[in-house]
C-alpha cells in the first residue's frame, strides 16, 4: 500500500526520518556517522537547505530541516542517493 503524499509546509520546515531498510543499521561505525554528516553538508551547500536540527542513532536518522529552492523530496533523495553510495 503506497504511502500518502506529502503535504507541503508553508512554513518549509519539516521533521524527517531516515530509516535502514528492515530496520537495519544505517551506522556500523563511527566513520559512518562522519560520513553522513559530510554528505548532509554537502547536501546543505547544493540545495539551499537549512539543517535546524538532527539526530543520528545506529539505525535511523531524525532531521529538521528548512527548505528554500530545491523541494524536501528532492533534498532527502539526494542525501539518501548520496549515503547509500558510499555505505
Amino acid at each position: 500500500m503506497p504511502r500518502q503524499a506529502r503535504q507541503l509546509a508553508d512554513s518549509g520546515i519539516y521533521h524527517v526520518m531516515l530509516r535502514g531498510v528492515n530496520r537495519d543499521a544505517l551506522f556500523l561505525e563511527a566513520d559512518d556517522y562522519q560520513c553522513f554528516l559530510k554528505a548532509l553538508g554537502r547536501v546543505r551547500a547544493d540545495s539551499g537547505c537549512a539543517v535546524l536540527a538532527y539526530c543520528l542513532m545506529t539505525n535511523h536518522v531524525h532531521l529538521v530541516l528548512r527548505t528554500t529552492q530545491e523541494p524536501i523530496g528532492a533534498v532527502i533523495k539526494r542525501l539518501g542517493v548520496r549515503y547509500s553510495g558510499w555505505f
